[in-house]
């Protein structure tokens, strides 16, 4: 009996020291492969989010071999309009030189509107705020003002080079404004270096553009991204083989408990992840209608509009994210025309916040309720220690999957005790 005891407690030792060397060696793992946690989080949500899928084709009679390559084909072709889509709305030449003239003169317009430059009293805002704001908007002018060269293909582009539309009188105009403005600030700047005794020659009136290589980086993310419909791809070809093998390493006398764990949390995970996924379409679906009242063009409404509702998976910070990239949008689009007649130009950036905050109420009080109920309830304070851990530590990955990593975390520990208290161990 003796010798039966040494050998359990010797047993238990060993399976303590396998747990914990796996436990350490994923975590190094998961840390050194950070950059694929992404890629991989997204196949594996995107399969997950197929398998009622996959499980309701195979009811209808398809075998389980044509239904995925039904399920890997539709997925395979929207990657591919997708891909089309975004490259179609990527400007060209002439594109890129407007966008440029039309973002600097707006953003100068809305700064001298913000600081009152243009009156004779500056407002309070730059009374306060004006050293610190100045140096933000040279650098921004320094980034979009054209250079030499661009200048000289620009006025090409207003005589129709290439067969192309020749640039509009209100884009050149823009133009002419910002090299009026640009010389003025600059002239600004040589008066204040040669007042603090420095070299004027530090300034340089052309801008430093920096060359991406946009190449180059598009083949490292898709080195890192391909792994995404791997991953998908395998998952659906998994058919429980996963599962099966990590109950098979369980101890038979815990076997039916962690049975009943690992169903609860694969229930809570599929609720939560497809009802995130209905309640992001469905906050997106508002965004989008709410800005095609304001005025946005369609193609812009659609990218905005998905773009907030992707975010919205991110608590806190996806909402701000969302909202500055529309209200960019907002603020050097020149073609809005609101449908709604309180709604002008010069307001419609509050609209802006105005319609994302109104998507969020809509949001917290009626989707997330309906949708997913109680399942991803947690405490605001837990929320937002989880998505800034996940940022520090695995970047936008963390802030993602840091809600759900929690919730799964719960779903465990809860199961767990409800199980080991049914069992009489504890």
């Amino acid at each position: 009996m003796d010798n039966l005891d040494v050998r359990l407690r010797r047993a238990t030792i060993i399976n303590i020291v396998v747990v914990l060397g796996f436990t350490g060696l994923f975590i190094f793992l998961l840390w050194s492969l950070r950059a694929l946690v992404l890629p991989i989080s997204v196949g594996f949500l995107i399969a997950y989010a197929c398998f009622p899928v996959l499980k309701a084709m195979r009811r209808r009679g398809l075998s389980r071999g044509v239904a995925i390559v039904i399920l890997v084909g539709v997925f395979s072709i929207a990657l591919f309009l997708l891909a089309y889509w975004i490259q179609s709305l990527n400007p060209d030449e002439k594109g890129q030189l407007e966008l440029r003239v039309v973002m600097q003169y707006k953003i100068d317009k809305a700064y001298r509107r913000l600081t009152g430059s243009d009156s004779s009293e500056p407002s309070i805002v730059y009374r306060f705020l004006g050293a610190d704001l100045d140096p933000m908007l040279d650098k921004i002018d320094d980034t979009l003002f054209l250079s030499d060269q661009e200048r000289t293909l620009f006025r090409m582009y207003r005589e129709g080079y290439k067969n192309a539309p020749p640039v509009t009188d209100r884009v050149f105009g823009y133009h002419v404004a910002n090299m009026i403005a640009y010389k003025g600030r600059l002239a600004e700047r040589y008066a204040a270096l040669e007042l603090a005794n420095q070299d004027p020659d530090a300034l340089r009136p052309e801008a430093k553009h920096i060359q991406i290589p946009w190449l180059q980086r598009a083949r490292e993310l898709a080195s890192v991204w391909v792994v995404t419909p791997l991953f998908f791809l395998f998952l659906l070809l998994d058919d429980g083989e996963i599962k099966r093998n990590l109950i098979r390493l369980l101890p038979n006398q815990y076997l039916e408990l962690s049975v009943a764990v690992i169903e609860r949390v694969n229930y809570a995970l599929g609720r939560y992840l497809r009802g995130t996924i209905i309640e992001s379409a469905l906050v997106g679906l508002v965004v989008i209608v709410g800005y095609l009242l304001l005025g946005f063009r369609a193609e812009w409404a659609i990218i905005l509009g998905t773009l907030a509702g992707l975010l919205n998976v991110i608590p806190f910070v996806g909402l701000i994210v969302a909202s500055v990239a529309a209200a960019a949008y907002a603020l050097i689009a020149d073609d809005i025309t609101p449908v709604l007649p309180f709604i002008r130009p010069e307001n419609v950036v509050v609209w802006v916040i105005v319609v994302l905050v109104g998507s969020h109420l809509v949001d917290t009080i009626v989707f997330q309720p309906v949708v997913l109920g109680s399942s991803a309830h947690l405490h605001p304070l837990v929320i937002v220690s989880s998505v800034v851990g996940g940022a520090i530590l695995f970047g936008i990955a963390g802030m993602l999957f840091a809600i759900p990593t929690v919730m799964v975390l719960k779903v465990i520990y809860g199961s767990l005790m409800s199980q080991l208290k049914a069992y009489y161990i504890i």
